[in-house]
């Protein structure tokens, strides 16, 4: 399901079969990303660039971030915790 918030910005909703919700996703600005996670970012990959970001929240667990970013090798994503702790690559 995706909803259009108040700034005109999407969510996506993921919902389970029971109507519990189980990820909501959305679109963030680079500026909005927590210091640590654009932190740890720049550690692992100090010569590449966040293009876009988007903020995970699954359900019962922490929000985590989706980082698009460009490098020699082409684009990838990371996703990083909000605490700076990576937890994939792509």
């Amino acid at each position: 399901m995706t909803v259009t918030r108040a700034d005109h910005g999407k969510l996506e909703i993921d919902v389970a079969p029971d109507g519990a919700i189980v990820l909501i996703e959305g679109q963030v600005a680079v500026d909005q990303v927590p210091a640590a996670v654009m932190k740890a970012f720049a550690a692992a990959y100090p010569r590449s660039n966040v293009v876009a970001a988007e903020n995970q929240t699954p359900t019962g667990y922490t929000p985590r971030y989706v980082l698009a970013f460009t490098s020699a090798g082409g684009r990838n994503e990371a996703t990083v915790t909000q605490s700076g702790e990576f937890v994939d690559i792509e």
